[in-house]
């Protein structure tokens, strides 16, 4: 069996200030990611759907090859919003800031299968940094 207790707060002023002012932050982070993800899916197409309707065509007809190039423009899509992404990054942290210290990990022991729970995604992540320092030098 659970057992619930509920409890009410009543904070004084500087708190309500504290806690509007962490919700007002949240909620326009929320807002902002959301927004980036809508345009992002706007503009690189529905990738899940093409990829679909290239499974389902027959190997080496014409139709399949039509379909295998809609798919290949999206995934370019995609590398160039990163790419961007990155770029627009990197122009803002390189003009707000004068020293930018970078610490460069041991790649090599990231790239091994030790760490078991992130090991499919690492290759990913260390492509992306590797743009992201690639832009800020």
């Amino acid at each position: 069996m659970l057992k619930v207790i509920k409890v009410r707060l009543y904070p004084d002023s500087q708190q309500q200030y504290a806690l509007s002012q962490s919700f007002g932050n949240c909620r326009w982070l929320w807002n902002y990611c959301l927004n980036l993800m809508n345009q992002t899916y706007k503009e690189t197409g529905n990738l899940k759907i093409k990829q679909q309707q290239l499974s389902r065509k027959q190997k080496g007809s014409n139709n399949r090859n039509k379909s295998r190039k809609k798919v290949a423009k999206v995934h370019n899509k995609i590398a160039n919003c990163r790419s961007d992404f990155h770029h627009k990054l990197s122009r803002r942290i390189v003009n707000e800031n004068q020293v930018i210290c970078v610490e460069n990990l041991v790649e090599l022991g990231l790239n091994t299968t030790t760490i078991k729970m992130v090991s499919i995604h690492l290759p990913i992540n260390l492509a992306n940094s590797r743009d992201f320092y690639a832009h800020v030098h």
